[in-house]
């Protein structure tokens, strides 16, 4: 089945379409965001993951909330839960 992405680059794919939204968004609104769904995460013990195949979001369940979620700081991409005892990357 094909799918029409508004604004979607020239193949349609969704990859190329979110790529160029996400380029459109400023660091610090990011680190902002971030910050703010690490503290909602943290308040009801509930984080968010990601399906490693195709990147179908999904809730689970916090043993701990000593952590945060981060991101790659330049495409804005692969959020994850970082708790505060992982060694740094």
């Amino acid at each position: 089945m094909n799918v029409a992405y508004p604004n979607s680059l020239d193949d349609g794919s969704p990859l190329e379409y979110y790529t160029q939204i996400m380029k459109q968004l400023d660091a610090d609104q990011v680190k902002n965001f971030v910050r703010e769904l690490s503290k909602i995460s943290r308040k009801h013990k509930i984080k968010i993951g990601g399906c490693g195949c195709c990147g179908s979001p999904f809730l689970s369940p916090m043993e701990k909330d000593d952590g945060r979620y981060e991101v790659d700081s330049k495409a804005f991409d692969e959020l994850k839960w970082k708790r505060d005892t992982d060694e740094p990357a």
